[in-house]
């Protein structure tokens, strides 16, 4: 999935409104031993909310209120950001949003790399660990292990880092998720969770983890996404699950 250089969220216009106050998370919150990305690499993974003179962390900003605002009214906090097709650029936006959340400094943040075929996140950030998601869903890791400590700039949040599986379907539907998802509450209480997902309409992946999910936030692509692949994909998610859509208008 490429970078995207625009990305504007259907959302009222008295988000655009909204002043985020900027704090690193507590340190509380972890114990040491950070997994710290060097500028080259937070370029490279695509990582444009950290420069508030540009226009697409202003953009990723307003997003992340309106996802807040959404998740807290209805005492949610796990978020799947959801594409119909390769391309519409889901993980930037994954990547982007959680690092945004990461910034306001009230809650922690986790990132789910769960594209069990191309896990673009982990790929991103170069991450490396010996178990990923693959293992904790089939029982052979603990959720403790993939939950890597992660220093972007001045803030913090957790990669649950991916990796490939020959059953991923099976495996997200499993109970594994739902375990995962519940000691991710345990291990950091209040967290808001966003999850990072295979394409909808390539393979049954995403429909799979979608009963454990509290919120979707579709991505689109102009120029991508056909008309007939929104209609299919508004089909798939059920409307109190569907938070918002934002559209990507350049590359």
């Amino acid at each position: 999935m490429g970078n995207i250089d625009d990305v504007r969220d259907f959302v009222p216009a008295e988000e655009a409104r909204v002043a985020p106050r900027l704090r690193a998370v507590d340190d509380r919150l972890f114990g040491g031993g950070d997994i710290v990305l060097d500028p080259p690499t937070i370029r490279r993974a695509g990582i444009a909310s950290l420069n508030g003179r540009d226009r697409r962390t202003r953009e990723i900003d307003i997003l992340r209120t309106h996802m807040l605002r959404t998740l807290e009214a209805e005492g949610h906090r796990t978020l799947a950001i959801v594409s119909p097709r390769a391309g519409c650029g889901a993980s930037f936006v994954a990547l982007n949003l959680a690092v945004g959340l990461a910034r306001l400094g009230e809650r922690p943040v986790v990132l789910i790399d769960a594209d069990l075929r191309a896990p673009e996140l982990t790929a991103r950030l170069r991450l490396e660990s010996t178990s990923g998601l693959p293992q904790a869903l089939g029982g052979f890791a603990a959720t403790r292990e993939i939950l890597l400590p992660v220093r972007i700039g001045a803030y913090r949040l957790r990669v649950a880092s991916g990796g490939s599986a020959v059953n991923p379907a099976e495996l997200l539907a499993s109970r594994g998720l739902r375990e995962v998802l519940d000691e991710i509450e345990d291990e950091l209480p209040g967290a808001i969770v966003v999850v990072d997902t295979h394409p909808l309409l390539d393979f049954d992946d995403t429909l799979a983890l979608l009963p454990r999910i509290d919120k979707v936030l579709l991505v689109l692509r102009a120029g991508v996404t056909s008309a007939r692949d929104v209609e299919t994909a508004a089909r798939l998610v059920p409307p109190d699950r569907l938070a918002a859509a934002v559209l990507n208008r350049h590359r």
